[in-house]
């Protein structure tokens, strides 16, 4: 079980964005996205959901973009994430599933639309570094450090 696990952690790793300085820290992972409430909210296939379907969908989103796109599918783990028991997420897991807002990609949960948002966000936060890095790094004039003494007394 612990090997099935760490692969599973180990493949999940790999598909993540790679480590990446940015102004001399490494970045590993991306802490926040875009979110359309109007999207989810008028999407038919969430509205029939219930309550406590809607949430642990929502849950269930953040895991995948904080997975790098993907999260294993593993209902123990999930189940813990979430706060409820594992028979009610694999109840809650067959209907998401059943409703295609979730993917079952091997052993791993995925959302079509949280891929394209951790891409996204992945592509937006290495334009900011890139951006930074030639900003902060290359020997440009307003990069000098000041010279002139002050007329202050």
């Amino acid at each position: 079980m612990l090997a099935l696990l760490r692969r599973a952690r180990e493949k999940a790793g790999a598909a993540r964005s790679a480590l990446r300085a940015c102004g001399g820290q490494q970045v590993s992972s991306l802490h926040y996205y875009r979110w359309y409430a109007r999207d989810f909210r008028d999407s038919p296939r969430v509205a029939m959901l219930s309550f406590e379907e809607r949430a642990a969908y929502r849950e269930v989103l953040d895991l995948i973009f904080l997975g790098g796109g993907r999260y294993p599918d593993n209902s123990g783990v999930i189940a813990r994430k979430l706060g409820i028991s594992k028979s009610r997420w694999n109840q809650y897991r067959a209907s998401l599933i059943a409703q295609d807002l979730l993917q079952n990609a091997g052993n791993f949960l995925e959302n079509e639309r949280m891929t394209i948002e951790h891409d996204d966000a992945r592509r937006r936060h290495e334009k900011a570094c890139n951006a930074a890095d030639s900003r902060w790094t290359t020997d440009a004039a307003s990069n000098a450090q000041g010279n002139a003494s002050s007329n202050a007394s």
